[in-house]
């Protein structure tokens, strides 16, 4: 596998990319607070590998032509009209955690006037994302990755609930103490942002 640096391109042997497709702070998006000239987004480190894949005959790359070719997360990608598609998935070792050292996701604040970080914490346990059965809850704060983004109110206070651990935290805006978290029953999907 090759990893020179962020820009390495994609390879046949196989490429790591970090940070990931899931990038740092795209995926999640951003909330703005336009009177305190603060951003709040939850950046995430989670490595991704990529490998090219030749087209021929009876690989996975030669879906039917009614295909829509738009891809997904991750998986294969089938790229139409060039000659490789590409896999992407994200690098795990054999018990499903992601090969970097935690903390894989966090919840921070940037001065919009400065461009400094005003405060950074981990947020997310792996209560629910361990790839077997945990007797007792996994209470620590390890920084899990996340899908979906925060949301900043008038009051000073910030909303999220963009981690698998089925939580939804609140914040203090200005120094990112946790306010308060409440866990969802199961089913509860903490990857979305409805409120």
């Amino acid at each position: 596998m090759r990893y020179e640096g962020i820009f390495t391109p994609p390879s046949e042997q196989g490429t790591l990319v970090f940070p990931g497709n899931l990038g740092m702070f795209e995926w999640g998006g951003i909330s703005v607070d336009p009177n305190r000239e603060v951003a709040i987004a939850n950046p995430m480190a989670l490595p991704f590998v990529s490998k090219l894949i030749p087209r021929g005959p009876g690989n996975p790359m030669e879906q039917p032509k009614d295909a829509k070719g738009t891809g997904t997360e991750s998986g294969i990608q089938p790229q139409y009209g060039v000659p490789y598609g590409v896999t992407l998935n994200p690098f795990l070792s054999p018990f499903g955690l992601p090969c970097k050292q935690p903390a894989w996701g966090y919840i921070s604040a940037l001065d919009l006037k400065t461009n400094e970080v005003v405060w950074k914490k981990r947020i997310g346990t792996p209560q629910d994302s361990m790839p077997f059965p945990m007797p007792v809850p996994v209470p620590f704060n390890m920084g899990m990755p996340m899908l979906g983004g925060p949301i900043s109110t008038a009051g000073n206070v910030l909303f999220i609930a963009a981690t698998a651990d089925n939580y939804l935290r609140a914040y203090n805006m200005s120094n990112g103490e946790k306010l308060w978290q409440g866990r969802f029953t199961s089913g509860w999907s903490g990857y979305a942002n409805d409120l």
